[in-house]
């Protein structure tokens, strides 16, 4: 199995470790993602201090540490460091347990790092303008909506999604609700 651990700081401002088991379910043959248990980091979060959080985590559960495949963390240095990480001293330890750096992690580095361009805010801008004019005026969702039977009658959706501000996969279903509209969005706005 791989173990997946996330330290954070809880509203009562103590040190949570998530821990999290992904493996292979036996009576069904697929992956798993299974949330185990939150661990309070209450000696620390050096390196050495969550790498024996997770381990002695893990043997609670009754599992058996020369099966552990794989560990996933962040980008920190205390859980990914090469020499003191908590990864390089579990692999210390048990060698098959190779390290990850988390993909959920990457990807979001990377919308953060996009979010900097000057042509990913003005598209994200325009997305966002275009839900306001539209669904804040009756008139102008109903021009949409006249627009969308003459451009494009198979479209299932009329109206264009506002832009969440903290969920991503609902971002991009507006984005995307965007892109099939946008030929009926131009030809609206030629109208009005």
């Amino acid at each position: 199995c791989t173990v997946i651990a996330d330290e954070v700081t809880d509203v009562s401002n103590k040190e949570q470790l998530s821990l999290v088991l992904r493996y292979v379910d036996a009576a069904t043959n697929l992956i798993r993602e299974d949330f185990v248990a939150f661990i309070e980091c209450d000696t620390g979060i050096t390196g050495e201090q969550l790498s024996e959080k997770i381990m002695s985590g893990l043997r609670k559960l009754g599992l058996d540490l020369s099966m552990l495949r794989g560990q996933c963390y962040d980008g920190a240095s205390n859980m990914s460091g090469a020499a003191k990480g908590a990864a390089a001293r579990i692999t210390e330890q048990y060698p098959k347990a190779l390290y990850l750096h988390c993909a959920a992690h990457c990807l979001n580095l990377v919308v953060v790092a996009s979010l900097q361009e000057r042509m990913v805010q003005n598209m994200m801008g325009t997305v966002d303008r275009a839900a306001i004019f539209f669904n804040a005026h009756p008139k102008r969702q109903k021009a949409l909506e006249h627009a969308i039977e003459s451009t494009d009658p198979d479209v299932s959706t009329h109206k264009v999604k506002d832009l969440c501000r903290t969920r991503w996969v609902q971002r991009l279903d507006a984005f995307e609700t965007f892109i099939k509209l946008h030929p009926s969005i131009v030809a609206c706005l030629r109208k009005v």
